[in-house]
């Protein structure tokens, strides 16, 4: 068997950056009445404390 493309990673950054209003967006959707911030993390892929911590922020 022969390798004939290889792709090299070269970047440092292991973590998802979230820009100030996808963060806001996520908190005003935990937010919202009968929202669970484990179900809101679990669909945006993030940490449920992270969306939680933002939201006790946000009030």
């Amino acid at each position: 068997m022969t390798i004939s493309r290889a792709e090299v990673t070269t970047s440092l950054q292991r973590r998802r950056r979230w820009s100030q209003d996808e963060k806001e967006q996520l908190v005003a959707a935990s937010l919202k009445p009968g929202a669970s911030v484990s179900e809101v993390a679990r669909v945006a892929c993030q940490p449920a404390v992270q969306v939680a911590q933002r939201a006790l922020q946000a009030r």
